[in-house]
């Protein structure tokens, strides 16, 4: 029973339905969701971007090794646990849906079962996974000793006092959610999952879970624990910090291109949180402004290696890419823009996704935060050169081969677009953020 492009349709289809149909609003199930602006923008984020996942996928199951139907049914059932936790109203239907969210995801990374590095990747991620689950699901625990509620609603009502009991707890939920968007010191699962899943699997694993783990990060930071810590913004900038540091450092020496975007993915990360660091409605439009061209950015350059095969295997190094620019030149400019886009070469999406986060932190005084992340942008920009080099001024005796694959092409100019134009359409994008902000 193999892969069914009219399975891989009808998957495509319902993904449409469910962005289509998101305008209901208010509490349902008792008080357990709640649903608003905002959960409505962030779903129909993560409805965009699994939407785009199922596009690239459709043709690449037999190369990638997940010619399963499986495929589909765990994106769906992930993509519902990702649905559910940005609109939960309580900590425990959090972690239920958090938990939905990433044991499909475990699955999908073995879904290669004849290669043993995507076996080590799903078994890796599967571990430190539970890890986190414990940390949340500690936290949890420790919030609801000592405020007497799992409840958003009345945490956010009660007049509980922040104290050290509440504190560690609320450490230990910040560290599991940290685990998910692969945030310095929790980011060791992140490079050797996505060097060993397959490229879809890693395009998925890089971008939904991710803007889930952010958005509900604002919703405790923003507003479930708004009056009870005043002392978020000393862990997120640590972590913040901490992220842009790896991540910057730590794709320098990488050989393999999915290990490199797995560190830039880290030092992303970082420069989002200091957007949250400033706790304002200012970080936090940046912040949004930021997830929407860091999607666009994730899938055009997957999208480009997806598109580029070697010996009929898929692209693995960053060597593979030699004299991309004589056979492909096309291919290998939009990968250059997505490249310089990534560092934030201006007028490039990247940019203005960098400079929104900054503004904000220099607005509320972290003007350390904003040099050291300005310093390590710069760092970054050497192996964003670097794969340009590569593709521009080295040759290869090995040719490399182009998938023509029309979805494919159809995503990499939607992302080429959305990164070279976006600046645009900042006061468009800009208002209708405001408009979902809580």
């Amino acid at each position: 029973f193999k892969y069914s492009n009219k399975f891989s349709y009808l998957t495509i289809f319902i993904t449409l339905i469910l962005v289509l149909f998101l305008p209901y609003k208010g509490e349902a199930f008792y008080g357990l969701f709640f649903t608003d602006d905002f959960h409505k923008f962030i779903k129909s984020l993560i409805l965009v971007c699994i939407f785009f996942v199922l596009l690239v996928s459709k043709n690449k199951s037999e190369i990638e090794g997940i010619n399963f139907p499986e495929f589909n049914l765990l994106t769906l059932l992930s993509t519902f646990g990702m649905l559910v936790a940005v609109s939960s109203n309580s900590l425990m239907t959090l972690y239920l849906s958090l938990e939905l969210q990433a044991l499909p995801i475990y699955i999908l990374c073995t879904l290669r079962n004849k290669d043993l590095r995507s076996s080590e990747s799903g078994l890796k991620y599967f571990l430190l996974g539970a890890l986190s689950s414990g940390f949340l699901l500690f936290g949890i625990s420790l919030i609801y000793g000592f405020s007497g509620s799992v409840s958003y609603a009345e945490i956010m009502h009660s007049d509980i006092k922040s104290n050290l009991g509440l504190n560690f707890g609320l450490i230990f939920l910040i560290s599991g959610i940290a685990f998910k968007i692969s945030a310095a010191p929790f980011h060791m699962w992140a490079p050797d999952v996505y060097q060993g899943s397959p490229s879809p699997i890693t395009l998925f694993v890089a971008s939904a879970p991710k803007i889930t783990a952010v958005s509900i990060l604002i919703i405790l930071t923003y507003k479930v624990f708004k009056n009870v810590n005043h002392h978020w913004n000393d862990l997120l900038f640590v972590l913040s910090l901490a992220s842009i540091v790896v991540g910057s450092v730590g794709a320098i020496i990488q050989s393999s291109i999915k290990r490199l975007l797995a560190y830039s993915s880290i030092a992303h990360m970082g420069f989002i949180l200091v957007g949250l660091v400033s706790f304002s409605n200012l970080g936090l439009e940046g912040v949004m402004f930021y997830l929407i061209i860091y999607l666009f950015l994730l899938i055009g350059a997957f999208s480009v290696i997806m598109s580029l095969q070697k010996d009929d295997q898929p692209i693995e190094l960053l060597s593979d890419l030699k004299g991309l620019s004589n056979n492909y030149p096309l291919l290998a400019v939009s990968f250059l823009i997505f490249m310089f886009a990534m560092a934030g070469i201006p007028p490039l999406s990247g940019f203005f996704g960098k400079w929104f986060v900054f503004y904000a932190a220099v607005d509320k005084g972290y003007y350390g935060l904003a040099v050291a992340g300005i310093i390590f942008s710069v760092v970054s920009a050497f192996y964003y050169l670097k794969i340009i080099k590569i593709m521009f001024f080295e040759n290869s005796d090995d040719q490399l081969t182009l998938d023509q694959n029309i979805e494919l092409k159809v995503v990499i100019y939607i992302s080429l677009f959305v990164t070279c134009f976006v600046f645009l359409f900042i006061p468009i994008i800009q208002n209708f953020i405001s408009q979902s902000l809580f």
